[in-house]
Order: structure tokens, then sequence, then C-alpha cells
């Protein structure tokens, strides 16, 4: 199951995001049981946008996801988009010291990375290769760490 932005608004000053979720009838169906009351799907309201994507379940949220994230249901009846790649991004980026070279890239990179992805991903100049060249820092053959150069 994946989650497309399908609109936004502001509600007390903060943004809102609805997303539509692809998935099969089967996928639905679960959806559906485990929102209960709170299940709403796309009826059509004149729009394109919503003859597209008409009888898709909706989400709202209160982050902005990369496009096509993936949805999950849980056991105990929760659905919510998948943020992972974001988390993982972010923990990286935490594994190396405040202020070191390597840090700064993966910031710099990593931003332009998340970024590519809310839009749907669009390629961008990032790759693992330009974040390593762009970082002064070495792996050493004994131990593969990497380290700044001072």
């Amino acid at each position: 199951m994946k989650a497309r932005l399908y609109s936004q608004y502001k509600k007390d000053g903060s943004s809102r995001y609805i997303y539509v979720v692809d998935c099969t009838p089967a996928e639905k169906a679960q959806i559906k049981t485990a929102k209960g009351d709170n299940y709403k799907e796309v009826v059509d309201d004149g729009t394109a946008n919503s003859k597209a994507n008409l009888g898709k379940p909706m989400l709202w949220t209160k982050k902005r996801h990369e496009e096509n994230s993936d949805v999950r249901v849980t056991n105990q009846g929760g659905v919510f988009i998948d943020n992972s790649f974001v988390e993982d991004v972010q923990a990286l980026i935490e594994s190396y010291p405040e202020g070191s070279s390597m840090r700064r890239a993966l910031e710099t990179h990593g931003a332009q990375l998340l970024f590519s992805k809310l839009v749907g991903g669009k390629k961008t100049s990032s790759s693992v290769a330009t974040v390593v060249a762009s970082a002064p820092a070495e792996v050493t053959e004994e131990t593969g760490d990497l380290s700044d150069q001072k």
C-alpha cells in the first residue's frame, strides 16, 4: 500500500495533509476495518483529482510524508504512513559527532535527498559517492572507521 498526497489545508495555523492510499481491494478492507467510523474515501466532488482517485481510502496527518510512502496497518488496528526513511536518515546523521565534516555533508545531502523524495522522487545530484567525496574524511584499512582529517 502506498500513500500519495491528495490535498492540504490549514487548521488552527497548522498544515494538515490528506493522502490517498493506492491499494488492493483486500488492503482497502483492512484499512476500513482498522479505521472503523473514522474511515473516509475519496468521493466525486467534480474535480479531476477526485475523479482520478474515486473510492480510494484517505488518511489525514499533521506531517508531510514522502510521495509513495508505505502505509502500514498494525495488529492493534492502527493505520499509519511509514516514516522510517526519514528516521533512518536522521539516525545516520546523528551517528557522527556534532560539527564533523561527515555530519555536515550528510546533513546537506540528506536534506536534498529528503526534499527529492517529498516531491515524488525526482532525481537530485545527491548520492553516497557525492556525500563521501564532499567530506574530507578517510576510511582506515585497519578499522574501517571514518574519521575526520585534521
